[in-house]
């Protein structure tokens, strides 16, 4: 697998659609309340699979960020 294809799996009946497979961070968890995603990209073109991906791992970034300044007011056991 290529660098620019990391996270990026064909699947589907026909193998013909990627979709993005991401371990979640830990530290995420508690929101996300998921161990891995897996999205569909809903598109068998690697361009706009890579896109796809590229705003799941943004969006993952932007959440990190919010955590580590604490905007997110739980208890944790």
């Amino acid at each position: 697998m290529t660098e620019e294809n990391k996270y990026l799996v064909l699947k589907g009946k026909n193998k013909d659609i990627y979709y993005v497979h991401i371990r979640v961070p830990k530290s995420l968890r508690f929101l996300i309340e998921k161990s891995w995603i897996n999205e569909s990209t809903k598109s068998s073109d690697i361009k706009v699979a890579r896109q796809r991906r590229d705003e799941i791992l943004h969006e993952l970034e932007q959440l990190e960020q919010r955590v580590q300044v604490g905007e997110f007011d739980v208890l944790l056991d």
